[in-house]
């Protein structure tokens, strides 16, 4: 797709799309991660917003005009990428991504409760439209008093009301499926966003928070997205090619690991949802890296590989707070005889391989396994994803919310997940079971603004129960070489 592609005809805002193909992936991300606490974030930062400008341009760099410029510039990016090319179809039971033909942002204030002050419609240069007329305008403020009558509703509960309310003219259907764009002044640059005060339109899976990098030219993307629109893999290649397209004003240095910090949960669940505290820490992670590369050499000839994440719960497990807990990682699924790339939660109990002769190999042999049948999407995981899947919604549905004990069998209940390519990654959290959480690693050896490269990391999870995480995961790196011998 091309920004500068034929135009799409007015009103078109669904593509044109063969009959989807049975995704049990995708719909079990609809039907088991519909909160607001389960849509995770990437990052880009320092973004160079006006390297499009010729050398020697006066460029206004106060905030609205940056932000402006981003909103623009974005709007025509993502016009380019076909896997930004999807929204979401909010039922009583599920979430269905769907094919968008048009994409278009709204920039957007908001007060510091989380109130809609003001939104700008960027439309998409295909379909354009005249945002000063009286069309738009009065569909403008039908959205924003829909959006704040709505925005403190819980995930589940917002997009039909919301659609209720805004009713059903053109423009305010392209409103509600338009991506948010929002800049603000943050705290604490590396603390993400609180999306509750910055939420986005339920029925485009992509919301954006704009943060001015401290060069001053610079912008920090903060990316949030809902599940049921598309995984982390994806979405991180489209941050690739918009750092690669835009540049940046600086390489990004991370905060220098301190054990000492003292972690508070930011809470991120809307009301009468799960209850889901976040957290993100910078840790150095060099110690595991190196023990990796040592064992790879080792073993060579024993096992097929030494993956880092294996490596990494192999240690989680042996901490007190992750004791007896099932782990599941994510393994890309590529496409296959028609069907399309997806994910498979590769599931394993690492206490079951303790105190046997050969544990850890036996854990490493049994995870590459694991990893090739997921490519081949033959494992037991997948299976009950397609059995999930195949049944009709409200008992998929049923299935979750009254049947966590099996979902707590087949997948445990704490994902570790490494995203590649990553620099910052907020981990999404499922609205039942994963009675441990979800810990997300992003890129290996960072620069740091002192001491050592560090690897950031976040945690989702009951607030209560990951406040002990950074301290465990610190000491499952520094006590890993005991626990491979």
């Amino acid at each position: 797709m091309s920004a500068h592609a034929t135009p799409v005809p007015a009103g078109k805002l669904y593509a044109e799309i063969p009959r989807p193909v049975h995704d049990p992936w995708r719909k079990t991300m609809g039907l088991n991660l519909r909160s607001e606490a389960a849509k995770f974030i990437l990052t880009a930062f320092n973004l160079d917003v006006f390297s499009d400008q010729a050398p020697g341009s006066a460029v206004s760099l106060s905030q609205g005009a940056m932000e402006k410029w981003f909103a623009h510039r974005f709007a025509r990016f993502l016009a380019t990428e076909t896997e930004a090319h999807y929204g979401l179809d909010h039922r009583r039971f599920i979430v269905l991504r769907t094919a968008r033909a048009v994409i278009d942002i709204s920039l957007c204030e908001f007060a510091p409760d989380g109130a809609m002050r003001k939104l700008t419609p960027v439309f998409d240069e295909r379909q354009p439209a005249d945002p000063g007329s009286a069309e738009v305008r009065a569909a403008v403020q039908t959205v924003v008093a829909a959006f704040n009558s709505t925005r403190t509703m819980a995930e589940r509960e917002r997009p039909m009301r919301l659609r209720a309310l805004a009713g059903s003219s053109p423009i305010a259907l392209r409103l509600l499926a338009s991506t948010v764009v929002s800049a603000e002044d943050g705290p604490s640059r590396f603390q993400p966003p609180d999306m509750m005060k910055r939420r986005g339109f339920p029925e485009s899976y992509m919301a954006a928070v704009c943060r001015r990098s401290p060069d001053g030219r610079g912008v920090d993307l903060w990316l949030q997205c809902h599940h049921a629109g598309a995984d982390g893999g994806p979405v991180q290649e489209i941050l690739d090619k918009l750092e690669a397209s835009w540049g940046v004003t600086a390489p990004i240095v991370l905060p220098a690991d301190d054990p000492s910090r003292v972690p508070v949960p930011q809470i991120c669940h809307a009301p009468n949802e799960r209850r889901v505290g976040l957290i993100a820490d910078f840790i150095d992670f060099a110690p595991l890296a190196q023990l990796r590369r040592e064992l790879t050499k080792s073993l060579a000839g024993q096992v097929e590989s030494v993956p880092l994440g294996g490596l990494f719960m192999w240690c989680l497990a042996q901490q007190p707070e992750f004791a007896g807990a099932g782990m599941n990682t994510a393994a890309d699924v590529p496409p296959m005889g028609g069907k399309p790339r997806a994910v498979d939660l590769i599931a394993l109990f690492p206490a079951r391989y303790r105190g046997k002769p050969d544990g850890f190999l036996s854990f490493l042999r049994d995870l590459s396994g694991l990893i090739a049948n997921a490519r081949l999407r033959k494992t037991e995981t997948w299976g009950k994803l397609v059995l999930l899947t195949s049944m009709p919604a409200i008992m998929g549905c049923g299935i979750l919310r009254f049947g966590e004990n099996g979902t707590r069998a087949t997948f445990g209940t704490l994902t570790v997940s490494l995203v590649k390519g990553t620099k910052l990654v907020i981990a999404p959290m499922p609205d039942s079971a994963w009675d441990h959480g979800f810990i997300a690693v992003g890129n290996l050896g960072v620069s740091a603004e002192s001491g050592p490269p560090v690897t950031p990391v976040s945690i989702k999870g009951d607030p209560d129960r990951i406040v002990a995480y950074p301290a465990a995961i610190r000491r499952a790196i520094a006590n890993c070489r005991e626990y491979v011998k």
